[in-house]
């Protein structure tokens, strides 16, 4: 039997298996059912290696996250990257740790789990390439390439949309295909014509080196077909681990793509979607009891950008299991008091509002299409016995924001104060975004990498 390799390098959350990795080897293995995948969670070895709680500071931060895998990939410019690592380590980690000594533990490691593998069974390895995974990917790719050169690589995920997936294949010689856009598509047919000995030809979504222009995507249109992601390579993996030093694993489950908002201005989290799906009712609840089923875990992620508006049925239903369900999940500002009732009495513990600000002016340059008193009110809602627990940012140096928007801001924050806190985040450029692409508009000069990419 073929087999092939899906991996996720460090850094996402330790704590939780890859939903993209999971969904790829169930649709692989229904539409190729001649071939093996293999799902290796390489951050989970990492974790372990450092320590869970500071891998989860590092995975916070992609200023903290990126450099530790640059230093490894480029030694001589070791003692430049630390600067960057050491001017956000102070406020993030709140301890001095030593940069050097966290990269030999990190290479080590990594270097044990390369040479604990056989590649040469390998005909395809795929990587997710996500938030600070693009150093720890590329060192592996490297690493991968110098054991097996026969191996063809492919690499996607939202770090490689658009010209980003571009640059990706034309700079690196040991990348052979990029996905864009949702991957199941793609990266079937890829692997379709790789065990059939045909040639690559144009397929939307998938770069290659002699087409590397190739802009547009593939999508399911009925989520419902989509079979329930695969999570058992995790929990053979985490289980190894665990049996020593134990943590509380949460499942990842998507219930849409997409977002059905798709107008803030600052947001770049859809430019690898084409539109809006979400599944059905009936889909959702048979997804979840099956998960809980298979895993016995009852702590779930939803990994929707925004759930879907229409989902009061679904948390009705949830609270009608009669487990105690520990749910998260994204909503928007102006979600109605009745959903938010249903989510608690379904389990969910934790939601991520989108607030971003507390100016109503602000909110309307943001393009949120709510309002501060709306902010204030959901804020209120999640103090009551039952409610979720509330986690909120606000955006601070928004481009184009003014004196009237503090003041307006921090009026209203004389009256949030009893409320749980939000979090100060400060503005980043987003690729894609709205903002980047009318940068005039909002004042902005110079558009491009962060500097601090300058240092690895």
């Amino acid at each position: 039997m073929k087999k092939i390799a899906l991996i996720s390098t460090p850094w996402p959350l330790f704590n939780r298996p890859s939903i993209q990795l999971g969904s790829l080897k169930t649709f692989l293995r229904k539409r190729l059912p001649q071939i093996e995948v293999n799902n290796l969670h390489f951050y989970l070895n990492i974790a372990y290696r450092i320590g869970y709680e500071l891998y989860s500071k590092i995975s916070e931060s992609t200023w903290l996250s990126e450099p530790v895998y640059a230093a490894i990939l480029y030694p001589e410019k070791r003692g430049h990257i630390e600067k960057l690592w050491k001017r956000y380590a102070r406020r993030i980690l709140k301890k001095k740790v030593d940069f050097y000594q966290i990269c030999e533990l990190v290479e080590e490691e990594s270097l044990h789990i390369l040479e604990s593998i056989d590649w040469s069974k390998y005909f395809l390895v795929g990587l997710s390439c996500c938030f600070s995974q693009l150093t720890s990917s590329l060192y592996f790719i490297k690493e991968i390439k110098k054991r097996s050169s026969k191996i063809k690589i492919v690499i996607g995920g939202s770090s490689c949309s658009e010209d980003m997936g571009k640059s990706l294949i034309q700079n690196l010689e040991e990348i052979d295909f990029v996905i864009q856009g949702e991957g199941e598509l793609p990266l079937s047919y890829l692997v379709s014509c790789l065990i059939e000995g045909k040639e690559v030809g144009d397929f939307p979504g998938i770069l290659s080196k002699s087409n590397c222009d190739l802009f547009g995507v593939s999508q399911i249109n009925n989520l419902d077909k989509l079979p329930i992601p695969d999570y058992s390579d995790y929990f053979i993996q985490a289980e190894r681990i665990s049996s020593k030093r134990p943590f509380q694993i949460k499942l990842p489950m998507e219930i849409s793509r997409g977002c059905w908002w798709g107008r803030c201005r600052f947001c770049n989290l859809n430019i690898q979607w084409r539109g809006y799906r979400s599944k059905s009712k009936e889909r959702v609840i048979s997804e979840i009891r099956t998960l809980i089923e298979r895993h016995q875990i009852l702590s779930i992620s939803f990994m929707d950008n925004l759930i879907p508006p229409n989902s009061k049925e679904i948390f009705v239903e949830l609270s009608k299991i009669k487990k105690d369900l520990s749910l998260f999940a994204e909503i928007r500002a102006n979600t109605p008091l009745d959903l938010l009732i249903w989510m608690g009495k379904a389990g969910m513990n934790e939601i991520q509002v989108g607030v971003e600000a507390l100016s109503s002016r602000l909110l309307k340059k943001m393009n949120k299409g709510t309002t501060a008193i709306q902010n204030i009110e959901i804020m209120k809602n999640c103090e009551a016995k039952g409610m979720p627990k509330i986690a909120g940012n606000l955006i601070l140096e928004f481009p184009g924001s003014d004196e009237e928007d503090v003041k307006e801001t921090l009026n209203n924050l004389d009256f949030v104060f009893p409320f749980y806190p939000l979090k100060g985040i400060s503005f980043w450029l987003g690729y894609g975004s709205f903002v980047w692409n009318n940068p005039g508009m909002f004042f902005i000069r110079k558009t491009g990498n962060h500097s601090n990419y300058s240092y690895i």
